[in-house]
């Protein structure tokens, strides 16, 4: 992994619930959205979709 931003409310310094995460390589975050849609199926909770950077 490269780097994780989470958002934050700047009212309350609390999470909003969302977070973008940049990996090194694409073998690394298909593994990791893989992960996520596993589960998102099982619990209803995570949610993932992606953005290619070439940065």
């Amino acid at each position: 992994m490269r780097y994780v931003r989470i958002v934050i409310d700047q009212e309350s310094g609390r999470s909003k619930g969302t977070a973008f995460a940049c990996y090194w390589n694409k073998e690394d975050a298909d593994k990791v959205i893989a992960a996520s849609e596993t589960l998102h199926k099982e619990s209803g909770v995570v949610r993932c979709t992606t953005t290619i950077s070439y940065t």
